[in-house]
């Protein structure tokens, strides 16, 4: 597990070693990159690195929950969806790494764990009635969104935002299987 930083040093070489590794990331697979390489990168002694995290998993976590977290912050007055979309297409350094290392499935159980444990209200903007579901929808929702975001990723977002979003729009408002 990571630390959660106290200090604004500590935040900053976690905020360096979280980018190191984004860049060794576009350009190499996850399981090419050590500790020292991410040192290196950073400018960083392996020392700083482990007073922050324990192993290479590690920043990778730390990396994408700092990403979800931030999404909060992202321009708050945008339509929820364009919102939601617009983030993740912004996101596409962390996309593209985590697919070049086939790495997609860990963003998606990052996301189900933020959310459900720690922070279900950040995907109140998108879909109002979520608390309302029982845990098992509330994922299948979750899932199905990420998994839209990152479908249209795979497509190197072959559409535009307002399409994405019309998309989904449509599907939340019709029944998903025909027989209703």
């Amino acid at each position: 597990m990571y630390k959660l930083c106290v200090t604004e040093k500590s935040a900053k070489n976690q905020a360096l070693l979280e980018e190191a590794f984004l860049r060794l990331a576009l350009r190499h697979n996850y399981d090419d990159i050590t500790i020292s390489d991410i040192c290196r990168e950073a400018g960083l002694s392996r020392k700083v690195y482990y007073r922050l995290f324990e192993n290479k998993n590690d920043v990778l976590f730390a990396l994408i929950d700092h990403t979800l977290g931030s999404f909060e912050a992202y321009e708050p007055e945008m339509e929820p969806l364009h919102r939601f979309f617009s983030y993740w297409k912004e996101q596409k350094p962390l996309l593209d790494a985590l697919d070049r290392s086939q790495c997609s499935a860990l963003l998606m159980d990052r996301v189900v764990r933020f959310v459900l444990n720690y922070n279900p209200s950040i995907l109140l903007v998108i879909y109002p009635d979520l608390l309302q579901w029982d845990r098992d929808t509330q994922m299948f929702f979750i899932a199905g969104l990420f998994g839209m975001m990152l479908d249209w990723h795979v497509r190197g977002f072959d559409s535009s935002v307002e399409e994405i979003s019309q998309s989904l729009l449509t599907l939340l408002s019709a029944p998903l299987h025909p027989y209703g």
